[in-house]
């Protein structure tokens, strides 16, 4: 498969003082961190956005959409992570370089970080899905699927058992109102085409695979275990799980080597905590903790 990856570079205003890598969620796009970034560069700090294989303006037509390949696709969208980042320090020299991913993002990000520590200063994970046992049983479902459907075909029963119980979560007659308490955000989401769209069978084979990759604490390469890594999310959130979730993600992380890890909690913000009603506490939020830890 074919692909051109679509990116935003932000240059900041003032003095350089970090770089980061912006990775988006599960069905989005990169510009939907438009104002995010800005506001990172605005305080300093180069920052790249870029659409995913098989999503946004990486995708050739709509059928590729939510595909990542015939075959190795949970390691191709880890691939291109890699290579936004090395062109993301290569851009903004000599100066720290941190990762932001959000929900599926964050799930490549864990796998960037275990597979590539040497080259991270700081993780920043958003909205960050956790690992339950149910994850292998799906992705069983997927490969089974993908034999007799195809690979490209897009499951509703896939579908159901993974994004349908975060919307089962949030009693709404609002589509998708589990992203946010922000009635405008949701509505934004529910009109863009680019957003919401069904995952193909393979496509959710590769994302729960991702799921066991940042999971499974063998081959993590530690090269510092104080690295810094926050977690952020709304507390109405379903995909962190509640409590019992969130303590599964950073009990993977601590497992995996790391012990510097922070935990922030938005009490009215839903799964998209840069888009719901108190994204400006988060934009604070995370420009505090960046310029602590520069």
């Amino acid at each position: 498969m074919k692909v051109n990856i679509s990116t935003t570079i932000y240059h900041p205003r003032y003095k350089l003082k970090g770089a980061i890598l912006i990775i988006h969620g599960m069905s989005e796009h990169r510009k939907r961190y438009h104002a995010f970034a800005r506001y990172l560069s605005d305080k300093g700090y180069g920052v790249i956005t870029y659409d995913q294989i098989g999503h946004g303006e990486s995708v050739n037509d709509e059928s590729e959409l939510g595909y990542f390949g015939k075959k190795k696709g949970y390691e191709s969208l880890v691939y291109y992570a890699y290579k936004l980042s090395l062109e993301t320090k290569n851009i903004f020299k000599d100066v720290p370089f941190y990762v932001f991913g959000h929900s599926m993002g964050s799930i490549i990000a864990r796998s960037l970080l275990k597979k590539h520590s040497e080259i991270i200063d700081g993780v920043i994970l958003s909205g960050p899905p956790f690992y339950q046992s149910a994850v292998k049983g799906g992705m069983a479902l997927a490969k089974l699927l993908s034999v007799i459907k195809g690979d490209k075909e897009r499951s509703q029963i896939l579908r159901n058992l993974t994004l349908g119980v975060y919307e089962k979560a949030v009693k709404s007659d609002v589509k998708n109102a589990w992203l946010s308490f922000n009635e405008e955000n949701v509505k934004k989401y529910n009109e863009d085409e680019l957003c919401g769209f069904n995952f193909t069978n393979k496509g959710y084979y590769d994302m729960l695979s991702g799921l066991v990759d940042m999971h499974d604490v063998k081959g993590y390469k530690v090269t510092n275990p104080m690295l810094p890594i926050l977690i952020i999310a709304g507390k109405e959130d379903p995909a962190i799980g509640k409590d019992k979730g969130l303590n599964i993600t950073v009990n993977d992380l601590r497992r995996a080597g790391y012990d510097n890890i922070e935990v922030k909690l938005y009490e009215n913000s839903r799964h998209e905590v840069l888009l719901d009603n108190e994204y400006k506490l988060v934009y604070d939020d995370v420009i505090e903790y960046l310029n602590k830890i520069v």
